[in-house]
């Protein structure tokens, strides 16, 4: 798995701490001269601004890229990196004088290992019949947690078996498709029998080699 570590460079400023390292095995750099020596991060990371010498941008609203941003908890920026590479990235927390970052590389086959990503609701059938209710989307991030309109919560892996806690528990497992696009759940409930079908966002991408842990 560590052949896996992404390149990205992140440097939290000296007085920062708490850096967090993913599951999708980002390495952060935390300010110390042995890993990320001054002048060579990619992106810099603070409880007010984030800074990427090489282009930085917000990933919805603005095309124009620059050097710096404020930050903005659970929004999507674009990194840019020495070499060119995109990164998507997200500030997940950024008070009391921590910083905590996810990122992934925008077009990678490596980056959505697991079922980590954005899937849209298909179809909701009770009973085999099917129902106009839109779940809307439901986003799994790579720290474990998971986010829906109806709420949020943790999940887990385990082979093709994703169970969740919080605001899903109730619907039981999700059960993965071999190639990581469809996320299905089926249980009973109120004396019905329930299925939903979530589908990968057609705009994730999926590994050639689909595994989890």
């Amino acid at each position: 798995m560590r052949s896996l570590l992404l390149s990205l460079m992140v440097v939290a400023a000296p007085a920062l701490a708490d850096v967090y390292e993913s599951e999708l095995l980002l390495k952060l750099c935390f300010a110390h001269p042995t890993y990320c020596p001054e002048g060579q991060a990619d992106l810099i990371a603070t409880d007010r601004v984030l800074k990427a010498p090489f282009g930085i941008r917000l990933e919805q609203g603005r095309t124009t890229t620059h050097d710096s941003t404020a930050v903005r908890l659970d929004e999507a920026f674009i990194v840019t990196d020495r070499r060119g590479i995109e990164y998507r990235v997200w500030v997940r927390d950024s008070r009391s004088h921590k910083v905590r970052v996810e990122a992934v590389p925008v077009k990678s086959q490596e980056a959505l290992i697991g079922p980590t990503g954005n899937f849209v609701h298909g179809v909701m059938e009770i009973d085999g019949q099917p129902s106009k209710v839109d779940l809307g989307r439901l986003t799994l991030h790579p720290s474990g947690r998971y986010v829906m309109k109806s709420g949020s919560g943790n999940f887990s892996v385990r082979k093709m078996i994703v169970g969740f806690d919080g605001a899903i528990e109730h619907w039981g497992a999700g059960e993965l498709s071999d190639d990581g696009k469809k996320l299905t759940f089926q249980f009973d409930r109120g004396g019905l029998h329930w299925t939903i079908h979530f589908d990968r966002d057609p705009d994730d991408v999926v590994p050639s080699s689909f595994a989890v842990r």
